[in-house]
């Protein structure tokens, strides 16, 4: 029994979830760590430097120390629910998305249609909730969510369900979808390494459980998340 887990384990090929924690391992979490070696060095060698140096540099080692430990938690939350059993439930998506605003300390104008999914929706909650509150993240960094419209939409057919949060106006005819990496570029400095890095790993996570996900528009402005699981069974 151990041998067949064992080469079980060997043969199995790495998804999009392990190449994206290996490249966060390999790259996302060395940016901030060497910055903080790099101003620690500099504070450690730099014998004339006054007060107001001394000031700054710690305060970017604390700024790089909050960023890396931001990443560490996401990537924890995300490994949990990658390696828990698959579930879906009936999710309450206005419950949902409202502890999630609170939890964040968000507020936006939802339902700006005045009108909310009338019933709950099978879903992945850990997936969704993962993802909005990075989405949710990505957008108020961009500009205050306060300011914005909120409002969910639900399509459900033979072939799967796909859950769209909308943040911000909507587009004219079709929206355009864009890829994250498309996304990632409208981001500003400060939001890209956390909310988008968390938007990453959502997008893995959802691949992993063999469904999509999309984005519209730009943060800020106008933008849409949607994600989509195949229905089972």
């Amino acid at each position: 029994m151990n041998t067949e887990i064992s080469m079980h384990a060997r043969n199995r090929q790495p998804d999009a979830f392990d190449e994206r924690l290996r490249k966060a391992l390999a790259h996302d979490l060395r940016t901030p760590l060497g910055t903080i070696a790099n101003y620690a060095a500099i504070l450690e060698f730099h014998g004339s430097a006054n007060t107001d140096d001394v000031h700054a540099f710690a305060g970017r080692i604390r700024l790089g120390a909050g960023r890396l430990a931001t990443m560490l938690q996401q990537m924890s939350d995300a490994l949990a629910i990658s390696t828990s059993a698959a579930r879906r439930q009936e999710v309450d998506l206005s419950g949902l998305l409202r502890a999630q605003l609170s939890a964040l300390g968000l507020q936006g104008n939802y339902p700006a249609s005045g009108h909310e999914p009338a019933a709950p929706v099978r879903f992945d909650a850990a997936i969704l909730g993962f993802a909005w509150r990075a989405f949710l993240s990505v957008c108020n960094e961009a500009a205050p969510l306060a300011a914005f419209d909120l409002d969910i939409d639900i399509e459900s057919t033979a072939a799967g369900t796909w859950i769209e949060l909308w943040i911000g106006p909507r587009p004219g005819g079709v929206p355009l979808r864009i890829g994250l990496e498309q996304f990632a570029q409208t981001c500003s400095d400060t939001t890209q390494p956390l909310a988008c890095f968390a938007l990453g790993l959502a997008e893995a996570l959802i691949e992993r459980r063999g469904g999509s996900m999309e984005l519209w528009g730009q943060p800020g402005a106008g933008a849409s998340l949607r994600l989509g699981l195949a229905r089972t069974g």
